[in-house]
């Protein structure tokens, strides 16, 4: 009977934190969401992709660099964690993104603009050649409900 290595024990503890968190909702990780071993684990063998540094997206270990679904499954999502993560509840999507939703088109475009007092109008690259810019702007409207963090797409 063969033992475990020191490394497969930290891979079986890394993906046990990865999937409570993922029971929990969380499709997108942050830095602070993992103890660093666990972290390392997870992206040497291929079971977190980055997506900026210090947030990561769950992915398949036989996924090439250039596959994207796993940013897909999740970019809204992120886009909501990264805002709240940045600008706390003072944001939200720009309106023509916003109708696009509500019509129910939840595809993301290219660059998603986002309205914050905190924004810097400066770009954020995002994988698949998708950006976000956080554009200095009052917020008009408050979020149709404030205890979600995707309401602040609804603006």
């Amino acid at each position: 009977m063969a033992t475990d290595t020191p490394a497969q024990r930290s891979l079986a503890k890394a993906l046990t934190d990865l999937k409570s968190l993922q029971d929990a909702g969380r499709n997108v990780i942050h830095t602070d969401d993992l103890d660093r071993s666990s972290r390392e684990a997870l992206i040497k063998n291929g079971f977190l992709k980055a997506v900026i540094r210090g947030w990561y997206v769950p992915s398949r270990p036989d996924q090439g660099d250039g596959e994207s679904t796993a940013w897909y499954a999740s970019a809204m999502e992120f886009v909501a964690r990264y805002c709240e993560s940045r600008f706390d509840a003072e944001w939200c999507v720009s309106p023509d993104y916003s109708v696009r939703l509500h019509a129910g088109n939840p595809s993301l475009p290219r660059q998603v603009f986002v309205h914050t007092p905190k924004g810097q109008n400066t770009p954020l690259h995002l994988p698949a050649e998708h950006s976000t810019r956080s554009l200095h702007r009052r917020i008009v409207a408050a979020p149709l409900d404030a205890s979600s963090l995707t309401s602040r797409f609804w603006c």
